[in-house]
C-alpha cells in the first residue's frame, strides 16, 4: 500500500480556484441540510466553517464528505487540498466523490490523473507564441 501525501499549495492560487469554480455545481446544499450536518459534528465546528467557506464547488457539495474525513482525525489542510485536486480533475476521475470512502482512496484515484499533462487551450498557445515573437 502506497502512502500519498499532500503538501500545502499556494493559498492565493487556491483562493482563485474557489472563485473560478463557484457556481459550476448542479445542486446546492440547503441551509437546513448544512445546519443538520453542523449538528452531526459539533466537536469539529471550526473545520465545518472552513469547508463551508472554501468548498470549491461554491455550493457546499463536498462538505459532507469532508466532514466524514475530519471525523476520522485527518488534517483539514490535507482534505482541502484533495478536494481542490478532485474538483480540478473531476472530469478525468472515475465516479463521484462519495465513491471514495477515505482520503487515501481519493488520493490513489487522483495520482495517475495528476501525472497526465493537462490539455492546453488555444488561447494559451497564442499567448505563448506572442511571448516568443516579442
Amino acid at each position: 500500500l502506497k502512502t500519498v501525501t499532500y503538501t500545502r499549495g499556494d493559498d492565493a492560487s487556491r483562493a482563485a480556484a474557489v472563485q473560478s469554480f463557484a457556481g459550476q455545481s448542479r445542486t446546492a446544499m440547503s441551509e437546513k441540510a448544512l445546519d443538520k450536518l453542523r449538528l452531526q459534528y459539533p466537536e469539529h465546528e471550526a473545520a465545518f466553517e472552513e469547508f463551508v467557506r472554501t468548498d470549491p464547488t461554491g455550493q457546499h457539495k463536498y462538505v459532507p464528505w469532508a466532514m466524514r474525513q475530519v471525523s476520522k482525525g485527518l488534517p483539514t489542510w490535507a482534505i482541502r487540498e484533495a478536494l481542490f485536486d478532485y474538483h480540478r480533475y473531476s472530469d478525468r476521475v472515475p465516479g463521484n466523490l462519495d465513491k471514495y470512502r477515505s482520503l487515501v482512496d481519493l488520493a490513489h484515484a487522483l495520482q495517475p490523473v495528476m501525472r497526465e499533462p493537462e490539455p492546453r487551450s488555444v488561447s494559451e498557445d497564442i499567448t505563448c507564441r506572442s511571448c516568443v515573437l516579442r
